[in-house]
Formats: C-alpha cells, structure tokens, sequence
C-alpha cells in the first residue's frame, strides 16, 4: 500500500493558501485573475490593502474562493 506523501511542511500549505498583494498599487484586474486560477478555491486568504486599480472584476472573481476565510480589501 502507497503511503501519503507528507514531504509538504505546514508553512508551505499555509503559504499556497494565501496570496498577498498588499500595496501593490499597479496590480490590474487582469493579473489578479490570473493569480486565482487554478487555485481560487484552495485560497484561505487575501489582501489586496492598498491595490488602488482593481475593479469589481476583481471582487467577483473572488467569488470563485469557496474557502476563503479572510479577504482584506482597505484601501481598496
């Protein structure tokens, strides 16, 4: 029987759980989605403090996060 691959250490979940985009004020609409596909909805949290340029594109394609647990959107 094949065990499970436990090599993958709590930080390195922890971290591909998250995206942090925190005063990143040239961040676009279009790379924010791109940062959420194909993991949206392993995502457990989100900030995107101070991100001036995106739009309600952006907001609705968190919807997509069934796992979200924290969305910070100041300054947004």
């Amino acid at each position: 029987m094949k065990q499970p691959d436990r090599s993958k250490s709590f930080e390195d979940i922890t971290a591909n759980a998250s995206i942090d985009f925190s005063d990143s004020t040239a961040l676009t609409d279009e790379a924010f989605k791109a940062a959420l596909a194909g993991r949206a909805s392993s995502l457990i949290s989100i900030s995107v403090t101070g991100c001036s340029e995106l739009t309600d594109v952006s907001i609705k394609a968190i919807a997509g996060c069934s796992s979200l647990t924290s969305l910070d959107l100041t300054g947004c």
